[in-house]
């Protein structure tokens, strides 16, 4: 499909002698300006091979023949309102959003978080992951060379429970489980039950790769922007053993971040979940915590009232507005100027 770019006012008004000089690019493209004309008529149109709704910038310029003028800049604008359905035009302002909500499944209500901790928490390492990774990853034994690994963190204390203890490592510092009676000592879950820790990350600028870290006891999923990007299983022990530090990618404006937890029907469970606004050389250079810039980190729940929730497929859960107020939210994506069907 291809893309017609339109100016329809150049200013200052009117062709001169010799025409309209255009150059133009994909908006934000790095790339040199593709020179065309001249045109001498208005208004002037442009075909071009991209995809319908491809925004561009770039300059017009009089040609007077004598002289040239200077280069006037310009770029197309994002428009949302002829698709025949509800979009707005997205933080970035490259394309259009629809944003939708539903009502989360609450399994209960008015429950607390209580720290979770056992001694097998984090006892043989973190690990970083490269963009790309794949689920089964998760499953790799410690120490496993592979190419979707980005490094095997080991440091004791920060990255590793190497001593058995039931408060080293970075699940004993985030596990955290329902507490149905808020008096402090974390209770059982029903076989099956899920729960939900999640998080709005606001991401002031463009798209970008940030970290999640995360463990669970027994089982866990990530799901991001409604998008599943890691399911551990429940099979094996690497769910707490290692702790996962997963790349996530992350659009501008706010972005749900999920970590979902499975009951087993008594109280050896635990969730942990970390946000990092880090490279992965940064996390694996790091000492500890204050190395690294943490946004969120699930001790904080310890304490607070939560709801026992879920979201159906395609959505996040939001809790930022508390107990009592969890949503789930949808955004999809389309095209600007786009005319509706």
């Amino acid at each position: 499909m291809s893309n017609t770019l339109t100016l329809s006012a150049p200013t200052p008004a009117g062709v001169p002698v010799d025409g309209w000089m255009v150059g133009y690019k994909i908006l934000g493209s790095p790339g040199a300006y593709t020179i065309v004309g001249p045109f001498v008529v208005m208004p002037i149109n442009i075909n071009t091979l991209d995809p319908g709704g491809t925004l561009y910038e770039g300059y017009i310029q009089r040609d007077c023949g004598v002289l040239t003028s200077t280069n006037f800049f310009w770029q197309t604008p994002c428009n949302c309102v002829n698709t025949g359905v509800s979009y707005v035009v997205s933080p970035s302002g490259n394309q259009c959003q629809l944003n939708e909500t539903v009502a989360a499944t609450i399994t209960n209500s008015g429950y607390c978080l209580a720290t979770s901790q056992a001694n097998v928490y984090s006892s043989f390492e973190s690990r970083v992951y490269n963009p790309g990774f794949l689920t089964a990853t998760l499953n790799l034994a410690p120490a496993t060379p592979n190419a979707l690994v980005y490094s095997d963190l080991t440091l004791a204390g920060q990255w590793a429970n190497l001593g058995l203890s039931s408060v080293i490592g970075p699940l004993n510092r985030e596990g955290v489980w329902i507490d149905s009676d808020c008096n402090g000592s974390k209770n059982a879950l029903g076989v099956g039950v899920e729960t939900t820790i999640g998080y709005v990350f606001n991401n002031i600028g463009v798209a970008r790769t940030i970290f999640v870290g995360v463990g669970a006891d027994n089982q866990f999923q990530v799901v991001v922007n409604g998008t599943q990007v890691a399911d551990s299983g429940i099979l094996g022990d690497l769910q707490f053993k290692i702790w996962h530090i997963i790349p996530i990618d992350v659009v501008p404006g706010p972005n749900y971040i999920n970590v979902i937890g499975t009951g087993d029907g008594s109280v050896n469970d635990a969730i942990g979940m970390v946000i990092y606004d880090n490279t992965a050389a940064q996390i694996s250079a790091a000492g500890n915590d204050l190395d690294l810039n943490i946004p969120f980190a699930s001790h904080s729940l310890r304490g607070t009232t939560f709801d026992v929730a879920t979201c159906p497929g395609t959505y996040s859960l939001d809790t930022s507005g508390g107990s009592g107020t969890y949503i789930c939210r949808r955004t999809t994506y389309g095209i600007c100027n786009a005319e509706a069907p």
